[in-house]
């Protein structure tokens, strides 16, 4: 069987199937220590994360006291659906640790 290759631009609209998962609904933002990021990731804790949060944008925060902080914009299927006029909801992702190494457990919305 031969495999099809297609530009981006030829891709079928996602929209267009409804049976579709809905993660275009699912969007939100997780802040990440710089500092850890740069200089204590693992393996296994980015598998963890990226396996269960897909970011398409990420900025630099500049507001005093949190200059350490990268903002990842992007979806889950564990955030909640929200609307195109609502503000991006911001989560927190808990990893637990044990002999085994690191383990999703949750995603939880910050109010």
């Amino acid at each position: 069987m031969k495999k099809e290759e297609k530009n981006i631009d030829e891709l079928d609209d996602p929209q267009s199937d409804v049976s579709n998962d809905t993660l275009h609904k699912k969007r939100g933002m997780i802040a990440f220590s710089r500092e850890f990021l740069t200089y204590h990731p693992t393996e296994q804790f980015l598998k963890e994360v990226f396996s269960n949060f897909f970011p398409i944008a990420m900025e630099n925060d500049h507001t005093f006291c949190a200059y350490n902080k990268i903002k990842m914009y992007g979806y889950s299927p564990h955030f909640r659906e929200i609307n195109d006029e609502e503000r991006t909801p911001e989560y927190e992702i808990f990893i637990t640790h044990d002999e085994n190494g690191d383990h999703f457990n949750k995603m939880v919305e910050r109010k």
